[in-house]
């Protein structure tokens, strides 16, 4: 997953994964985690800019914990950036 190395930076990847997520079970049902492995954004000076990439590298390198993704719908409108939309034709 590594782009061109240019002036001692990495450009845009050429290859390898983009997004991974597994799904498992507990008494409670569906347990879902993942990672968008390029990040959220392409911006450089966004604070979202290596976010993913880190945490990539990280559960690889270091152990560190798989993102947690809402799954039901009490998870998804927990999260406080939630917001619902009606969509007509």
């Amino acid at each position: 997953m590594r782009g061109n190395l240019s002036a001692g930076l990495y450009g845009d990847p050429v290859y390898g994964n983009s997004y991974m997520q597994f799904v498992t079970f507990d008494a409670n049902g569906p347990v879902a985690e993942g990672i968008l492995t390029y990040s959220q954004s392409s911006h450089l000076l966004s604070a979202n800019f290596s976010d993913q990439t880190k945490l990539y590298s990280d559960i690889f390198l270091k152990g560190a914990k798989w993102a947690k993704l809402p799954f039901s719908e009490a998870d998804i409108k927990a999260d406080p950036n939630y917001r619902s939309m009606m969509l007509s034709e």
